[in-house]
């Protein structure tokens, strides 16, 4: 898990397994990153392994988080292991989920992850 500052926005890269064992250390971690109030947050998932309901969960409260503080928030979530698992579940339609971080930082909506 790393994190790229810019001065536009903020990526929080996340990798491997995200479920309970990982989850109180990214909660951890997006806590943090949304105390600096970034204005756009983007959560990289593409090194993500395997996305399980307690990591959709961590998403879901830092978009409802973001909304709070109106702070933008984007996901890069692509294929079965991070996008599939959100469609299952329904909720990548309350994300605004990009193929790539390129596309997430530019806000290009042809994306092909909706």
């Amino acid at each position: 898990m790393h994190t790229d500052v810019e001065t536009t926005y903020t990526v929080l890269a996340l990798g491997g397994v995200i479920d309970m064992a990982s989850a109180p250390q990214v909660a951890e971690r997006v806590g943090a990153v949304l105390r600096e109030r970034p204005a756009l947050l983007i959560f990289d998932l593409s090194a993500v392994t395997f996305l399980a309901t307690a990591g959709m969960s961590i998403l879901m409260e830092a978009h409802r988080r973001c909304g709070e503080l109106s702070l933008d928030c984007r996901v890069v979530a692509h294929g079965p292991v991070t996008l599939r698992p959100m469609q299952l579940l329904g909720i990548d339609h309350m994300l605004q989920l990009y193929d790539t971080v390129d596309l997430a930082i530019a806000g290009e909506s042809g994306s092909a992850a909706r």
